[in-house]
């Protein structure tokens, strides 16, 4: 009715989880889970951002940011929620790690969306700063753009099908497959 919504929710992909952005309306942004009855916020806690590696960059133990892309469950239980300031992966409130590009290999912290491969592999793409897709190997991430023959840097999707092809969606429109193993080449 005239308003915007304040949340972001895709029963397809993140079950019972939403996000909502910071606002003023919005005093409880972060991350919510569904109980059955109610939802509940799970992050922030009452805490800010807590630092344990390097001060202002590498990994915190909080969302890296309450403005969240996209949330995925991975098949190892765990949540991964896609931000404009990295990438966060939550077991639970306690025990969670947020990535930023002093990370080696993430070239952006604004990451769009976020999947997992067949093989447990988690892959981004990153929309807004043009940096094409990235991909975790091992402790660290990889990437590919145009640079690279990839065919946009501006990507706002990414999937996986059981040809283990890696399907791109650009801002634009246009879609991309790839197969897998030649893309990480």
């Amino acid at each position: 009715r005239g308003r915007a919504r304040r949340w972001l929710f895709r029963p397809e992909r993140c079950g019972s989880w939403r996000c909502v952005p910071r606002s003023g309306a919005e005093p409880r942004a972060g991350l919510h889970r569904f109980d059955g009855s109610a939802w509940r916020a799970i992050v922030p806690t009452t805490a800010g951002r807590q630092l344990f590696q390097h001060p202002n960059r590498g990994q915190y133990r909080d969302l890296a940011s309450r403005n969240s892309n996209d949330v995925r469950v991975l098949a190892d239980g765990r949540v991964a929620v896609a931000t404009n300031a990295g990438l966060t992966l939550l077991r639970s409130p306690e025990n969670m790690e947020s990535f930023d590009r002093y990370n080696p290999g993430l070239p952006s912290n604004y990451i769009q969306s976020i999947t997992q491969d067949d093989d447990g592999r988690l892959w981004f793409t990153h929309a807004y700063w043009g940096e094409g897709v990235s991909w975790q190997a091992g402790l660290i991430f990889r990437n590919r753009n145009t640079r690279d023959g990839l065919f946009a840097d501006r990507l706002m999707a990414v999937a996986h099908d059981a040809q283990q092809r890696v399907w791109l969606q650009a801002s634009d429109g246009r879609v991309a497959i790839y197969e897998r193993g030649r893309l990480m080449r």
